[in-house]
């Protein structure tokens, strides 16, 4: 009978750490809207990473952000302190590589949440400058000439490849 009422309260611990732990997941997931694109596990993963495992990351990447495949130019550097990691621009899975505008910097004590959010914000601004250039580039190219219809194939292709 004493063996039967510890089984009981232990399952009543585990219950209530599920529950909080469900909880939790849930606050973060309220946190950074991204995060309801992972499974409860995927986001345990996620959470526990930190800068100088980065490359666990790229497996979630995908994920989070389904045109980027992976980080393309990556500087880290490590001083005594600290530990930080720069990233400079991204790659989707076709090959296409987006340099940011303004390079993603996630500090070793910063929370992954924080970086990744950091992360979105840059995505935005740099898209937000592409676009304006893509489409006064296109307009220039496109209608320079005085027939339209005189257009190379290359000249379209030299431009498609420049973006």
């Amino acid at each position: 009978m004493e063996n039967s009422s510890g089984l009981d309260r232990m399952s009543m611990e585990l219950s209530a750490i599920v529950r909080s732990l469900g909880k939790f997941l849930e606050s973060q997931r309220s946190s950074f809207p991204r995060y309801f694109y992972l499974s409860d596990d995927d986001l345990l993963f996620v959470l526990s990473i930190d800068s100088g495992s980065y490359l666990n990351m790229t497996a979630h990447l995908p994920k989070l952000f389904p045109g980027i495949s992976t980080f393309g130019t990556v500087e880290e550097s490590t001083s005594s302190t600290d530990r930080s990691l720069k990233i400079i621009s991204l790659v989707s899975k076709e090959g296409e590589v987006l340099e940011l505008c303004d390079p993603v910097v996630w500090m070793g004590n910063a929370l992954v949440t924080t970086w990744l959010h950091d992360l979105e914000v840059k995505i935005k601004v740099t898209m937000q400058a592409l676009i304006p250039k893509a489409v006064h580039t296109v307009s220039q190219t496109l209608y320079s000439a005085e027939d339209s219809s005189r257009v190379s194939g290359n000249s379209v292709l030299e431009l498609i490849s420049s973006y």
